[in-house]
């Protein structure tokens, strides 16, 4: 019987197209195992921290006791050849499960000499308690000497007990953010700006940049435009800052006129008041340079008779 297999294809849009095939896992054949010469095999563990290291160990003393002794060899050269090789680190010699389990049992009591972790009098496992003993100092090994040319198959090994740490950044208050970059900190709205009025009335003044106008932005013939909808927006929020209705009505817009926004460098929107024999008139209008591009009037919508009307004048950059 053939181990079932399949082929996935991956398509990207951009053109990248990735293919693999997976196979069935059935395990090792009774035969495929590899039984040990005698020698004791050498176990060497490592992790980030010692906690770590003793919880690797914990769990490998339970993996063992229940794997087959057959399966030594091929699990003493996964776990050296198989694993990260992290700072933390230790090393035994076990002939058989039991060696084994003694082994992690004097660690897991505290016990920490190394020379009698890996003390053999078998003169065959020399090279390798030279090896882990440079290994478990920090220095690299090349465990390829110790398996040959036909060294045991991997298997699976218990996984890396990876500490739960929170790796959120902390919020600060006032911090930028995705919602509230740096760039609209200090503006009261996107198309308001900063605040810059006088003795003569409010004024709010934008210095303008597409890049952060992406909400009413689009291209026009590959021209940067913004929707003529923000003359709206506008009005409402100048009404709402100035403290003229908290929910205004925007009625009798009229566009005057394209604006070349590329060549827009400020956007100047003014309020002034005036009295009127219905109760207060109030003009959005822009500076002296320029030139206006939208008249609109402003109600309260609780139905009172005071309005607003004005313009707002966009300040075009200086010819090169």
């Amino acid at each position: 019987m053939h181990p079932r297999r399949a082929g996935i294809t991956s398509i990207g849009a951009g053109g990248m197209n990735s293919h693999i095939i997976v196979e069935e896992y059935t395990g090792g054949s009774a035969e495929a195992r590899e039984e040990g010469d005698g020698r004791a095999e050498l176990f060497v563990f490592s992790a980030m921290t010692d906690a770590a290291l003793e919880t690797c160990l914990a769990r490998f003393r339970d993996y063992v006791a229940a794997a087959e002794e057959s399966a030594l060899p091929s699990i003493a050269f996964t776990l050296r050849v198989g694993k990260n090789e992290l700072p933390r680190r230790w090393a035994f010699l076990a002939k058989d499960r039991r060696e084994a389990a003694a082994a992690l049992d004097r660690y897991l009591s505290g016990d920490r000499d190394l020379a009698a972790a890996l003390a053999d009098g078998d003169p065959r496992t020399e090279d390798a308690r030279q090896l882990a003993a440079a290994w478990v100092a920090g220095k690299k090994a090349d465990w390829s000497t110790l398996t040959g040319s036909r060294p045991p198959r991997r298997v699976s090994l218990p996984a890396y007990p990876f500490e739960r740490v929170r790796c959120w950044v902390a919020q600060e208050e006032g911090a930028p953010s995705v919602t509230a970059p740096l760039a609209l900190r200090e503006k009261l709205h996107p198309f308001l700006g900063r605040n810059d009025s006088d003795v003569d009335g409010l004024r709010y003044v934008l210095d303008v940049h597409l890049d952060d106008l992406a909400d009413y932005a689009f291209l026009r013939d590959k021209t940067p435009d913004v929707v003529a909808a923000f003359a709206v927006d506008t009005a409402l929020a100048a009404a709402k800052v100035s403290g003229f209705a908290a929910d205004p009505v925007v009625h009798g817009l009229r566009i005057l006129g394209p604006v070349d926004w590329p060549a827009t460098a400020r956007l100047v929107t003014s309020f002034s008041v005036a009295g009127c024999r219905h109760g207060l008139r109030r003009h959005l209008r822009g500076g002296r340079l320029g030139h206006p591009y939208a008249r609109r009037r402003l109600r309260r919508a609780a139905g009172r008779r005071a309005r607003a009307a004005g313009r707002a004048h966009p300040h075009r950059r200086p010819a090169p």
